[in-house]
């Protein structure tokens, strides 16, 4: 059994190495042999990630706080707190999260360990 306390998480300002585009402010929860589970705080006008697709695992979020926009190649959805989705994997459309909010919006995000899975990004857009 292990115990991860959500008091005095460490989050991490992740961005893009490519552009320097700021992401989300992430947290990990718990990276073990078989799942990879993330807090993510993501400011206004923030995406999640460059959009990116999975070969071998389902991405899986959770909205805890705000509402946000789940975008897969050209279909765009709002989600809100409460709300959850799967990006499916294998999927040949690129996916990431963005909040065009003027609030915080904090998600759980769960996929396999990814330390050897591919992970194929699309292009940023900065």
């Amino acid at each position: 059994m292990k115990i991860t306390r959500g008091i005095g998480l460490q989050f991490e300002e992740l961005s893009s190495q490519e552009t320097g585009e700021l992401y989300s402010l992430s947290a990990i929860l718990e990276r073990g042999s078989d799942l990879f589970i993330h807090l993510e705080k993501l400011p206004p006008e923030r995406r999640i990630s460059a959009p990116h697709t999975h070969l071998d695992t389902d991405e899986c979020i959770y909205v805890l706080e705000g509402t946000v926009f789940a975008i897969n190649g050209q279909e765009i959805l709002q989600i809100r707190k409460g709300d959850f989705l799967r990006f499916d994997k294998g999927a040949q459309k690129l996916h990431t999260i963005e909040n065009r909010s003027k609030e915080m919006a904090v998600l759980l995000v769960i996929t396999k360990n990814q330390t050897s899975r591919p992970v194929f990004a699309g292009p940023s857009l900065n």
